[in-house]
């Protein structure tokens, strides 16, 4: 029964395909001007056991991006009290996950989404994580990511 694996593999690597980033490789953004913080959004790949499915991230409840694995986007925000948020289609069957940030002028901070699978397990572990800049350097994960487009 060789021909069974060969075609779970096969489906398999064609939704992790269809869930990849295909921009330009991480550039960091222009700093914020007028008074504006840079709000960064990234999902990293965690291995075969990850949601196929493609999260969609908002700010303040605008949709602002797709995540396809190994991506990010930006936005720049007023200072303030925002809820960035990751949510995922229905059928994926995982949980909606939020935070609040509270962004300063000038400030530059960075969100990270995960949603690892684990295999075998009576639960399923998502994770969302915040962590701030202070402009110097960017978390190395960021290094070869995939830039993705804002919705418009």
């Amino acid at each position: 029964m060789p021909w069974k694996a060969l075609i779970v593999v096969a489906v398999s690597s064609c939704l992790l395909a269809c869930a990849t980033a295909q921009g330009p490789t991480y550039v960091a953004a222009p700093r914020p001007e007028g008074g504006k913080a840079l709000v960064y959004i990234y999902r990293q790949t965690l291995g075969y056991f990850q949601s196929a499915y493609t999260p969609r991230a908002s700010v303040d409840g605008k949709p602002l991006a797709d995540l396809p694995r190994d991506s990010y986007t930006y936005a720049y925000v007023d200072p303030g009290e925002h809820t960035i948020a990751v949510k995922h289609n229905f059928l994926a069957g995982i949980p909606s996950v939020q935070l609040a940030l509270h962004a300063a002028s000038g400030g530059v901070y960075f969100i990270s989404y995960q949603d690892p699978i684990r295999p075998g397990a009576s639960i399923i572990f998502y994770i969302a994580k915040i962590q701030s800049f202070s402009g110097k350097s960017q978390p190395s994960e960021l290094q070869n990511m995939r830039y993705v487009e804002p919705i418009r």
